[in-house]
């Protein structure tokens, strides 16, 4: 379920967001939403991600957390020669995409990384400058986005308490 980052083989990043299963194996409950097994556990807060890092890091005695905005964009790669219609979930022409679909449901990327644009909107670390903050970052977009914007990367500065059908997360 991990792949290394891009030019660190000591990081190991999650191929795809966390799952319902996995998330309700580690902490019990599922938030979701948009309910499915093998669909992104959505519907959780920064802090309910961020818990499950901490209790999967105690189950496995290894650290586990979100990844930075640079690791995201590492993993991420070139845009360059990508038709996002085979790599994205994501509102295509006329679509009415209101809802996350089934992680690795498309094709992975050039890194062998599952829906880092599209689907759902992913929690990405805090900078250590703004660990106070109720701020956090959610980057690449979610099933309801043009793939316009998908294809602009999206990051975006919301509160952390904010949670939604269309945001999830991955580990690294």
């Amino acid at each position: 379920l991990l792949l290394p980052l891009p030019g660190n083989s000591e990081k190991l990043l999650a191929k795809t967001e966390i799952t319902q299963e996995i998330y309700s194996a580690v902490m019990g409950s599922n938030p979701s939403i948009n309910f499915g097994n093998k669909r992104p556990v959505n519907s959780l807060t920064y802090e309910n991600a961020v818990t499950f890092c901490e209790r999967l890091s105690w189950i496995i005695g290894r650290p586990v957390r979100l990844p930075t905005r640079e690791e995201f964009r590492l993993a991420l790669g070139s845009l360059r020669f990508v038709k996002l219609e085979e790599l994205a979930v994501g509102a295509g022409e006329g679509s009415d995409a209101t809802s996350v679909q089934e992680v690795a449901s498309l094709n992975p990327n050039s890194h062998g990384f599952f829906d880092l644009l599209g689907n759902a909107d992913e929690w990405i670390q805090r900078d250590s400058e703004n660990t106070t903050s109720v701020n956090a970052w959610r980057a690449g977009g979610n099933a309801a986005d043009p793939y316009s914007k998908l294809f602009r990367v999206p990051v975006d500065d919301v509160s952390g308490n904010e949670s939604g059908p269309l945001t999830g997360f991955r580990i690294i």
